[in-house]
């Protein structure tokens, strides 16, 4: 094809095409879409032939994104695809676990394609990988992920949920998790899984340095996929301030150790709290439905931002009692301007009962492990397509102003 029947797109980045030949698939990437302020436009349902059909009639875009899962001859379409996009624009492949390998990877490459994603393709990774086209070159990717949860207001079982996702991650998911219990007043973690023994925290807050070996020293093992940070509740001594660079290469060199990393982070948001949400790549707020936590809510979602950086915002609603709910579902949602992502039943008092004889085991919840297990889904990027679907009508969603930290 001759440079002069090129037909460039020239706003950087202004126009990304996906196409996929699920439809259910469609509708989550128009989700993902609608997240990171990108034209859901351009999510198209097809294949590689439709990717070359499309750009021979169409201005060539800043990055063409092609589910490659069930396409016939596809080396030579991923050829032709690079050749009718030229040189400007980025060609990255999507595909599952059981299409992905080194050779596969090696011969994409060759072909000319920028980059490989494998599915499910959390909302992080999309916003990676479209830096990554603005720069023109594949950048670092931290081998760990980071999870921040936090509570409106305390008594909403927010300890109890971040147990839930990690035991999840590293029981069921057999994924190495780390946990952090940053309620240096009156953390509960410990006490949750049973731990008696659990200082370390004050000393990695209080040492000069951080590096992998002094913090396996410091954490407690639950078991072989899942370790602990955390200290004892004290209740009398001043807090003192942290550093945020402290906080930052705290997080860093966990994501180092861990493939997730999940932070309990208390409501009162003490010294560093929101320098861990300023950078999680998830941020889970929980709340219930009550006035004082749909205003709390409000008022935390302005203070982190949105999520055009690829950082995942979960709004969960715990029933953390019976008749906790003052407000309805819809009143709630109304005044955040923003949809409930996960509802939580009442557990009953199973958990209490558990707790008197020793670790929580939420596996003994069923109901309860159900819902964390849907959140763990979302999470890490395994969506029910039906939100997808109101979004691919809706086009969009409500923008919230990010403000400076």
């Amino acid at each position: 094809m001759s440079e002069d029947n090129y037909k460039y797109n020239t706003e950087e980045l202004e126009s990304v095409m996906l196409f996929t030949p699920d439809k259910d698939d469609a509708a989550i990437y128009v989700d993902d879409f609608s997240r990171l302020s990108l034209d859901c436009e351009g999510v198209v349902q097809g294949g590689v032939d439709d990717a070359i059909k499309w750009v021979k009639s169409h201005a060539v875009p800043s990055a063409i994104l092609v589910d490659i899962d069930g396409a016939e001859c596809l080396s030579e379409s991923i050829y032709e695809l690079c050749s009718v996009c030229g040189p400007t624009c980025k060609v990255v492949a999507i595909g599952t676990d059981t299409t992905a390998s080194l050779d596969l990877y090696r011969n994409l490459l060759a072909q000319g394609v920028f980059d490989y994603l494998v599915k499910p393709v959390t909302l992080d990774r999309f916003a990676n990988l479209f830096n990554c086209v603005k720069t023109g070159r594949i950048g670092e990717i931290s081998s760990g992920r980071t999870i921040a949860v936090t509570g409106v207001k305390g008594g909403i079982g927010t300890s109890l949920i971040v147990l839930g996702i990690a035991q999840i991650l590293s029981n069921e998911r057999r994924i190495t998790t780390g946990l952090v219990d940053f309620d240096r007043t009156n953390g509960c973690l410990g006490l949750l899984c049973g731990l008696q023994d659990e200082d370390g925290l004050s000393g990695v807050l209080r040492s000069d340095s951080i590096d992998t070996r002094f913090l396996y020293r410091s954490m407690n093992t639950i078991s072989d996929k899942l370790s602990i940070l955390s200290q004892a509740p004290d209740y009398f001594s001043v807090q003192e301030a942290i550093d945020q660079e402290h906080i930052l290469t705290l997080g860093s060199t966990l994501c180092q150790m861990f493939k997730q990393v999940v932070w309990d982070l208390p409501s009162s948001q003490p010294d560093g709290s929101l320098d861990v949400l300023a950078c999680a790549h998830t941020r889970i707020i929980v709340a219930d439905y009550t006035v004082i936590s749909a205003r709390n809510t409000l008022r935390l979602l302005k203070e982190i931002g949105d999520e055009t950086d690829g950082q995942r915002i979960v709004i969960v609603c715990n029933e953390h009692r019976q008749n906790s709910r003052l407000i309805s579902r819809l009143e709630f949602e109304q005044f955040i301007n923003r949809k409930v992502d996960i509802e939580l039943p009442f557990a009953g008092k199973s958990i209490e009962q558990m707790l008197l004889k020793g670790a929580l085991n939420l596996q003994k919840v069923p109901l309860f492990n159900e819902s964390i297990s849907s959140l763990v889904d979302l999470i890490c990027g395994y969506r029910s397509a039906s939100k997808g679907r109101r979004r691919l009508f809706q086009r969009f969603i409500l923008p919230f102003e990010r403000k400076a930290s």
